[in-house]
């Protein structure tokens, strides 16, 4: 080959950037929310092993401009399965940034965050439903801890039903320096009893606590992870039964300043954690990655994702050794790895929007074939927000 030729090739592949891994054969994206009138945000996925799935997310459109939580049902071959319906059944002041999960037939529970519901600040609240859609009783509160519960919170479910919710909160004591921090856990039942107290993973009274996020495996062994001021990912292993599989554990290495972290775990127990990443200049540095082993091994080194992915990642296990993390940049990007910390290409874009930086806010999911569902929030002049999805058969 001549060295014009090359010279040649070298300036295609510097023009066209990075390559591109295309997940196969996505479809069209859909609008999930029904009413546009006020904003429809902050979605959350959930997604059966049959590959049936739930959206849910908080509008300001019923109830005033205080706003409630909604979902929508759908066919795994991404069929609306009848309109969205409001979660909430209080519906005085704000409900707001729903969390969901799915057991392996289709049953799901969404948790929310509900302002002065029956107290001054922010509570945890839960109502759980059959794979019809049918609720099973009434919304419940979930943080009895009598502390002033954080506006962070997170929920899993096993494939039989069983669920976890976590959440960060602190003593009512006078100075910020003065308070013990924690992250506890909360198990239920398949039936939705509340099993034992809630499990107190992590407390401090020296730094700050926030963002827990917890995800379960198949046998119902589920893994918490947070963030620990200053400046690092722990996460903690636990049994189906609540009981600890050994200590807390750091996850992020030294360098940038991180936040949100994210997991999931596969049905045979290994999980990842994501995190975003910034400097001190505020600006986002990138996604990053580490995997385990159900043994709770690192199999990964923090490792940087795709570029193009930078803020508020999420992250589904396609099957027990790959994995796909989302997040934003200046669109919605997705990127497939293995647990052992190779990734087939780079990121490829979810959505389909017409305009750059209005998508925002991904949220992913996989079925027991490693199909993907993304959802996400996205802005036009004319309508506010929506929220919208998109089906993808695998990797």
């Amino acid at each position: 080959m001549t060295r014009p030729v090359i010279r040649m090739l070298w300036l295609c592949a510097a023009l066209l950037g990075p390559p591109q891994l295309q997940a196969q054969a996505p479809g069209a994206e859909f609008r999930v929310n029904v009413n546009t009138a006020y904003d429809q945000q902050r979605p959350a996925v959930a997604r059966s092993a049959g590959g049936s799935f739930v959206v849910a997310w908080d509008s300001t459109e019923a109830g005033g401009v205080a706003g409630d939580v909604y979902a929508r049902r759908y066919a795994a071959s991404g069929t609306a399965l009848g309109g969205e319906f409001r979660v909430n059944t209080t519906t005085r002041d704000r409900q707001y940034a729903p969390r969901i999960a799915a057991d392996s037939d289709g049953g799901f529970v969404v948790a929310w965050l509900s302002n002065a519901q029956d107290r001054i600040g922010l509570s945890i609240y839960a109502r759980r439903y059959d794979a019809s859609g049918t609720p099973l009783g009434d919304e419940f509160r979930v943080d009895g801890t009598g502390r002033a519960t954080s506006a962070q919170f997170d929920v899993a479910m096993a494939p039989n039903g069983a669920f976890v919710v976590v959440w960060a909160d602190h003593d009512s004591i006078v100075g910020a320096s003065l308070q013990t921090r924690y992250v506890n856990a909360q198990r239920y039942s398949r039936d939705g009893i509340a099993q034992g107290a809630p499990i107190t993973v992590y407390s401090t009274p020296l730094f700050q606590v926030r963002v827990p996020t917890v995800a379960a495996d198949g046998a119902g062994n589920f893994v918490v992870a947070w963030f620990i001021g200053a400046n690092s990912i722990w996460a903690r292993r636990y049994d189906a039964a609540g009981a600890a599989r050994g200590l807390s554990f750091r996850v992020s290495g030294a360098g940038d300043d991180v936040d949100r972290p994210r997991i999931a775990a596969s049905a045979g127990g290994a999980f990842a954690i994501a995190w975003e990443t910034g400097d001190e200049a505020f600006t986002d540095t990138g996604v990053y990655l580490r995997a385990y082993s159900a043994a709770g091994r690192a199999t990964m080194a923090p490792t940087r994702v795709d570029g193009r992915l930078l803020r508020f990642p999420q992250i589904a296990f396609t099957n027990d050794t790959q994995l796909v993390v989302a997040a934003h940049g200046d669109a919605i990007y997705a990127q497939c790895w293995s647990v052992t910390g190779s990734a087939p290409g780079g990121a490829f874009r979810v959505d389909a929007s017409s305009t750059l930086h209005t998508p925002l806010l991904a949220s992913v999911a996989s079925d027991g074939s490693g199909r993907l569902l993304f959802a996400w929030q996205n802005f036009s002049a004319a309508e506010g927000r929506d929220i919208y999805a998109r089906l993808f058969s695998s990797c």
